[in-house]
Parts: C-alpha cells; structure tokens; sequence
C-alpha cells in the first residue's frame, strides 16, 4: 500500500505541456495517493509492532483455521502436496487482492484527464471526509483495544472480573470488529473517489471516428469491447468494498478470529449473541449476531 501510495503520488503531478501551459492533474489522484500512503504506513507500524511482542512466532489465528478446520475439511492435512500447494494458492490470491483489487481505485482516479486547474470536486471532499472518519474509527478502535489490555494485564480481584475476558469498551460496545468497520469504511471512501473517473470511462465509446467508417462487422466487435472494457472497469471497482468486506468478515478477519475466541474468552459466546458482527447495531433486537 505504501508503494502504492508513492506512485499514486508520483503520477499524479505535472508532466506534459498543454496550452502554453503544465497539464494538471485532477485533485482526486493525489488524495488517493495520500490515503494509500497513511493507511500503508499504518499497518506497517502495526506489524512492526506485532512482530516486536513476539506475536509471528506461531501461526496467527486466521491462518490456523485455514488449515485446521476450512483445510481439514477438504482432506488437506499438514506435511502433504496437497497443503503445500494450498499454501502457495492462499498466498496468490491474498497477493491478487492486495496487487489487484485494491490497485484499482489509484488506477481509476489517475486514468482522469489532465486539465489547466486543480479543482476540489464535492465528491473529493465527501470521500476525504469518509476517508477521515473511517481512518480514526480503526486508529481508535485498535488504541480502545489496547488500553483495554493493558488495563487488564495490571487488574487483580475485582477490577479484573469487572473488564472480563474481552474488550467491550468504547466502540466494542456496538459492534465486535469496530477496527474491521474502520478499515472497511477506508476503501469504501477510496472506491468513491474513484467513481468520477468511472462515471467518464463509462460515458466515452472508444473505437472508430465517424469520418473512418469500418465495416459492420469490425462496428460490432467494437462495440463489444467497449462494453467488456466498461464492465470490467464497473466490476473492478465495485469488487474493493466487496473483497474487503468478505476479507474482514469472512476470509481472514473475523470469523476465524472469533472461532478461538469463543473457546478461549468466557462469555465471548453470549456477547456474540447480543453485540453485532460488523456494522453497529443502533436499533435493539433479538439476537444481535443475526444482525451483521
């Protein structure tokens, strides 16, 4: 993401003359750039700090469900071709996402034309203001967390039976995976700072001037592939908040973190009955986790 982040950025200024004058790229690009920039060098430091306190010398937890129960299942058992090649298909599709997938905004937003002036669009603003608040909602999130363990680490008697096994302060109070929720929002705002550039590719036909005819058939290949470019354009950048959602949800987040939780953290099993999954439950139900 930092990388990606940089040559956003690198790409995003001035290089070709137009007018008389330096062309100028839209604002969008450069604001992408930047949102790739903090939120790579945030989960950088995150790592840094994970692997500092010893946390890589094992398997994480989503890993371990990978291949002690989704693997499992499936007759993949450690040791084996079979793991070993499940293994490397798990690492290129994480790759894919992250390479991929999540390239496809800074794609989108440097794909706008240059133009004489910068101007901040109000959908640059309301991405960057989404951006903003989902930003601080996962910084806040992660620091509520780790305050909480802190806390818990020093309680003894009843200060420790008070805070419990787990973290219900501040936004865990409303939904299990508040950080997952913030990071979620992050690429939900890049995907809507890329929807301008979208919105031009899609109404722009490329293929033949008017004044160079082609032949009706050579018209309908054309036209076709304008089509498979728009819905491949539409489709990428509609997968970001998808992957991402299945990703924190489903894939690595949070349903194989909580498969230990409940086992390790007592009363994590009711929690998981009345506080939601993802997005925060603001209207009281029955059953929170149906809720998601």
């Amino acid at each position: 993401l930092v990388a990606l982040g940089l040559q956003t950025l690198f790409f995003s200024l001035p290089s070709q003359k137009v007018g008389g004058g330096k062309a100028l790229m839209p604002m969008a690009p450069k604001l992408a750039g930047v949102c790739y920039l903090f939120q790579g060098l945030r989960m950088a430091a995150g790592a840094a700090l994970m692997a500092k306190a010893g946390h890589f010398k094992e398997d994480l937890s989503r890993y371990k469900y990978q291949y002690e129960h989704r693997w499992a299942k499936r007759g993949i058992r450690p040791g084996t071709a079979r793991f070993k090649l499940a293994q490397q298909m798990d690492i290129f599709a994480q790759a894919l996402a992250n390479m991929g997938t999540l390239a496809v905004p800074a794609a989108l937003t440097l794909s706008s034309p240059s133009t004489g002036s910068v101007a901040v669009r109000g959908n640059d603003v309301a991405a960057l203001l989404l951006w903003g608040l989902s930003y601080w909602f996962e910084h806040a999130s992660d620091m509520q967390k780790q305050r909480w363990l802190r806390e818990r680490r020093r309680a003894r008697g009843e200060e420790a039976a008070r805070l419990g096994a787990f973290c219900q302060e501040g936004h865990w109070r409303y939904c299990r995976h508040p950080n997952y929720l913030g990071e979620w929002g992050v690429w939900c705002a890049l995907t809507l700072l890329a929807l301008p550039a979208l919105a031009q590719h899609l109404g722009t036909t490329r293929g033949q001037s008017a004044s160079q005819p082609s032949a009706p058939s050579s018209a309908g290949l054309e036209a076709a592939a304008d089509w498979a470019r728009k819905a491949v354009l539409a489709g990428g950048l509609a997968s970001v908040p998808l992957t991402m959602y299945l990703c924190l949800t489903w894939w690595t987040g949070a349903v194989p973190a909580e498969f230990y939780s409940k086992q390790k953290r007592k009363g994590y099993a009711e929690y998981m009955d009345t506080v939601p999954m993802f997005f925060p439950q603001l209207v009281s139900f029955k059953g929170g986790s149906k809720h998601k």
